[in-house]
């Protein structure tokens, strides 16, 4: 839930998300991934390695 409460704030990329959690990337694009899934987050790329991640 914390991610979700991170997001709440506005849009963040992924990597403003990992600096938040002690795992690794691989780890958070899987959670992120899952969320996104579920309709509950959306992501924006804006060049070919990054993103913003936003609440739905």
């Amino acid at each position: 839930m914390f991610l979700l409460n991170l997001l709440k704030g506005g849009r963040l990329s992924a990597g403003e998300i990992c600096e938040h959690f002690s795992v690794t990337g691989a780890s958070i694009s899987r959670h992120l991934a899952i969320l996104k899934d579920a309709d509950l987050i959306s992501s924006t790329s804006i060049r070919l390695c990054h993103m913003l991640i936003r609440l739905v």
